[in-house]
């Protein structure tokens, strides 16, 4: 199985928008996936129309409640989803009491295993216990970034971050995200990503009024905007690209 976080130290880049399509995109394909939302906020559930009650994060964390009792079924066939609602705003409390660690992120990982393909984690915006537990268990993270003159201090924050932890050689991916070609600097960034990002994807995604939408349409891009919809194409080719690196060959998944 392959975990994918898609994870930035700030809001605002598309991060859930990102974990929502590509979990959606995998599913079409015929990957058993699991969208796992870790960012309190629920976006990425709330997109999939799943109900985020019941969540009890310390049981959760001990391992007392079953998270798979918590997993959801969407319209989209072989894409389930696991809801994450605001009480997960206390789980760095909880790993930093001394009562449990991060190991239950790599216990649910394997246990998911049995079951799906790919696992997707919608990862929370900042540094802490949960944010570590899942970065040190993802066989991939993708990082959404912005262009402008900020984007290659954003990705090198994140680089930073995981040497402090001591994870050696992360399997980083990073691209472009909603990227408005009207503007010079977006263009010229999106022309060649390699020039400005460590470890770029050559795909870009497109600023689009239909990926706003999501929220209210509550569905993945691909299910409302057609398949001919610029946004849908670029999201399909980042999942096409992030397949492949994924599927490297000596590349194992994590489990």
């Amino acid at each position: 199985m392959h975990s994918l976080a898609v994870y930035q130290l700030k809001g605002g880049v598309g991060k859930t928008t990102t974990a929502v399509n590509l979990a959606a995109l995998a599913a079409r394909d015929g990957w058993p996936t699991l969208l796992w939302d870790l960012d309190p906020q629920g976006a990425a559930g709330h997109v999939l129309g799943a109900d985020p009650a019941g969540i009890k994060v310390k049981k959760l964390l001990r391992g007392e409640q079953a998270a798979g009792r918590l997993v959801e079924h969407t319209p989209w066939r072989h894409l389930d989803v696991l809801p994450s609602n605001r009480k997960l705003r206390n789980v760095d409390a909880h790993l930093g009491s001394g009562h449990t660690d991060g190991s239950w992120v790599q216990t649910w990982l394997k246990r998911f295993s049995e079951n799906y393909r790919l696992v997707v984690i919608d990862c929370p915006p900042a540094l802490g216990g949960l944010a570590e537990s899942i970065l040190r268990n993802a066989s991939l993270l993708l990082l959404p970034t912005e262009p402008g003159p900020l984007a290659r201090r954003a990705v090198d924050q994140v680089r930073e971050h995981l040497e402090e932890l001591g994870i050696k050689n992360p399997p980083l991916r990073t691209f472009f995200n909603q990227v408005d070609r009207r503007r010079r600097m977006h263009r010229e960034m999106a022309e060649d990503p390699s020039q400005f990002l460590p470890f770029a994807s050559p795909v870009t995604i497109p600023a689009s009024a239909a990926v706003e939408r999501m929220g209210m349409e509550c569905a993945p891009l691909y299910a409302y905007a057609g398949a001919g919809h610029p946004a849908v194409q670029a999201f399909d080719a980042l999942w096409q690209d992030t397949r492949k690196v994924l599927e490297k060959p000596g590349r194992k998944g994590k489990t």
